[in-house]
């Protein structure tokens, strides 16, 4: 049963009702932060239901964060009640994850793997650091912890994100080692010759970023 659906419906913009009444076939919605996502695929799946002949247990919501999946079961449930705990809204780790168990025939060895959670992610990155050389960045500590350990996961969530691999993110890096010595070849010279920053040197200024750019057509 639906929990005024249509008082809400009606709050959307003309974009958001259009993905909303789209039944069939994929719809691509581009929005920021704030912009009412969750909102909007709660009404949708809410619509789905009540339109098509549809169970709850065959509707897949797919989240990049738990949070985000607790909160759409949350607000799910606000539009069509107790029916939106059988809607399967999962992270893409544990979809996957329960893919690979339910059917472990196709995995082999695979199958027995398991995700980390948050604690065995952050004693696998203070393994990898502790193995570092002593004055390496990475090992700087703070009350005993390192301190850079947060912004390394992180980072590497970010470049899993963007679908780099570890080969394919080192030849970013030898790429980025070479232009950076290029680039340092013209800056480093230029500023230990300044003799002190004044507008002046703004012509100067205009000189090196034409070299630079020239580099960068090159």
């Amino acid at each position: 049963m639906l929990k005024h659906f249509q008082e809400r419906f009606q709050k959307l913009n003309e974009q958001q009702q259009e993905a909303v009444q789209a039944i069939y076939g994929p719809v691509m919605v581009i929005a920021g932060p704030g912009a009412g996502k969750t909102e909007l695929l709660s009404l949708r799946i809410a619509n789905i239901l009540h339109t098509v002949d549809v169970s709850p247990h065959e509707i897949l919501c797919l989240t990049f964060t738990d949070a985000a999946a607790v909160n759409l079961k949350s607000r799910l449930q606000s539009v069509i009640g107790p029916e939106a705990l059988k809607v399967n809204v999962l992270t893409f780790h544990s979809f996957a994850q329960n893919l690979i168990y339910s059917h472990r025939e196709f995995f082999g060895e695979r199958s027995d793997y398991e995700m980390c959670d948050e604690v065995q992610t952050l004693q696998i990155l203070t393994d990898v650091i502790q193995e570092l050389p002593p004055n390496h960045p990475l090992k700087v500590t703070q009350e005993g912890k390192f301190l850079y350990i947060n912004d390394l996961k992180q980072q590497i969530a970010d470049l899993k994100r963007s679908g780099f691999t570890p080969s394919a993110w080192k030849l970013e890096l030898d790429q980025l080692a070479v232009d950076l010595d290029l680039v340092s070849r013209y800056v480093l010279p230029f500023f230990e010759a300044l003799p002190r920053l004044s507008k002046k040197l703004i012509p100067e200024f205009d000189k090196l970023l034409a070299d630079l750019e020239q580099l960068n057509e090159t």
